[in-house]
C-alpha cells in the first residue's frame, strides 16, 4: 500500500456494519483529550464478511492503525477480535460489551440487525420531501408556492433564519425562508395565509405599518 499519511500520523481505523456514526462520535470525543499533532480517522462503512474484514485488517496492520469497530452480529466481531489479537492490533469493540451485557440482563437475543437504528421508513422520505421543497422555493422563488409551506420564515438577514430552518427540517417541516420582500403586498398576503409564523430573533409585518415596511 502506498503510504499518503504524513511521518509518526496515528491512524484509528473504524469498522461498521453501519455507517459508523457512533463510532466516529466516541472517538471524536476520546481523541480530543489528547494533545497530538497528528491523527486521523479512515472509515469503512456497511462491513458485513469476512473477505472484506480481512482486507481492511491486513491494510490496518500494514499501518500499524488501532482499530475501533460497531458491529452486531456476533460472528463478526468474534472475526474482527480473533484477527486483531493474532496481528497485534490494538483494537475496540465499542458495540459488542453493551448488547452482551443488555442480552445477559433482559434474557432476550439480540436481533443483530445493523439497520434499525436508521431505518428508512416514512418518516425519512417525508424529511427528504420537506429538504427539497425548502431548496425549491427558499427566498420566495415561487410567491405562488411559498404558501402550500408549513411555516414560512421571515425576517431581515442575519436573524438566525437559516439555524431555524435546521430544526423544522429535521422534523419533516415543509419551509420556506424570505429575506423582507419590498413588495409589501406580499408581506400582507403571508400574514393573511401564513399557517404558522417563526420569529426567531426575526421582525414580522404586524409590527409595522404599510408607510413603515422597509423598500
Amino acid at each position: 500500500m502506498t503510504k499518503q499519511y504524513v511521518e509518526n500520523e496515528k491512524l484509528v481505523y473504524i469498522i461498521s456494519d453501519g455507517i459508523g456514526q457512533s463510532a466516529i462520535n466516541l472517538l471524536k470525543a476520546s481523541m480530543i483529550q489528547f494533545d497530538f499533532p497528528s491523527s486521523a480517522l479512515r472509515i469503512f462503512s456497511r462491513i458485513d464478511n469476512e473477505v472484506r474484514i480481512r482486507t481492511i485488517l491486513e491494510q490496518a496492520k500494514e499501518d500499524n492503525a488501532f482499530v475501533a469497530f460497531t458491529i452486531v452480529k456476533r460472528e463478526i466481531r468474534k472475526l474482527v477480535h480473533e484477527i486483531c489479537l493474532k496481528e497485534n492490533l490494538l483494537h475496540l469493540d465499542i458495540l459488542g460489551p453493551p448488547i452482551e451485557k443488555l442480552s445477559a440482563y433482559l434474557g432476550v437475543e439480540p436481533k443483530e440487525d445493523a439497520n434499525l437504528l436508521r431505518k428508512v421508513d416514512s418518516n425519512y422520505f417525508k424529511r427528504i420531501d420537506a429538504i427539497e421543497f425548502s431548496m425549491k422555493y427558499d427566498d420566495g422563488q415561487d410567491v405562488n408556492k411559498v404558501f402550500d409551506a408549513d411555516i414560512i420564515i421571515l425576517g431581515l438577514s442575519r436573524t438566525s433564519k437559516t439555524p431555524t430552518s435546521y430544526f423544522w427540517l429535521n422534523r419533516a417541516t415543509r419551509l420556506s425562508m424570505s429575506l423582507w420582500f419590498r413588495k409589501y403586498r406580499f408581506q400582507t398576503k403571508c400574514i393573511r395565509w401564513i399557517r404558522t409564523v417563526s420569529c426567531a430573533w426575526l421582525w414580522t409585518l404586524k409590527f409595522y405599518k404599510k408607510s413603515e415596511a422597509p423598500g
